[in-house]
């Protein structure tokens, strides 16, 4: 699709409610990605239930499945027996607003994947919103956190006002994110090795100066 697609990614995190309509189809593509390797994350406004409920997604790994839910209020991991809550935004932080919940949860789900052996660089984040129509950040503007400046960001929404810098426009909305699925999964199978190991030794380079560690 382009050149910055067009590579490997370990982890790739997405906005639930976006994607409702081809729920079926992301699942599937979920299971295999984890199968193989990658950890997804998906974060929602609903509780875990309702997106459990939806996705219907149990992967056994080797990679795993994540939830940020509640508006980012809740961080769930969802194996075969479920989901587990394994992180809770604390209830006094210092910024109770609506983008602070989903910022904690960022940052939350970035130190999960580092735990993971997964850096920044190596995350792939497509939301729809990350402008608003009256030129003000979009709801998806909140998963750009300082500890993410290595990660991609892409579009799949309609953007009107256009996207922010540092974020990649595609459209396509929900069809167009089982596309970029598919081309991570098309990628997995093949086994790119020399393209992995050439972003890992960007990784490691920069593992002294990670801000969450």
């Amino acid at each position: 699709m382009t050149d910055v697609l067009d590579r490997s990614y370990t982890s790739v995190v997405f906005a639930w409610e976006a994607m409702t309509d081809s729920s079926s189809l992301v699942r599937d593509r979920i299971e295999s990605l984890c199968g193989l390797g990658i950890t997804v994350v998906a974060f929602s406004e609903l509780d875990v239930d309702a997106v459990d409920g939806a996705l219907s997604a149990y992967p056994v790994g080797p990679g795993a499945l994540y939830v940020s839910a509640d508006g980012g209020s809740k961080g769930y991991r969802i194996g075969a027996d479920g989901p587990q809550l394994i992180w809770q935004r604390s209830p006094g932080g210092a910024d109770p607003s609506h983008e602070a919940h989903h910022s904690d949860s960022m940052q939350w789900i970035l130190r999960e994947l580092w735990r993971r052996g997964i850096g920044p660089g190596l995350v792939l984040v497509v939301g729809t919103k990350f402008s608003a129509a009256d030129g003000r950040p979009g709801r998806d503007a909140s998963l750009r956190v300082p500890e993410a400046i290595r990660a991609t960001f892409v579009s799949v929404g309609t953007e009107p006002e256009g996207p922010p810098p540092g974020v990649l426009h595609l459209g396509g909305g929900s069809q167009r994110f089982v596309e970029i699925l598919d081309a991570q999964l098309g990628r997995r199978q093949q086994r790119a090795p020399r393209q992995c190991l050439t972003h890992l030794r960007d990784e490691v380079a920069g593992a002294a100066t990670a801000p969450f560690l």
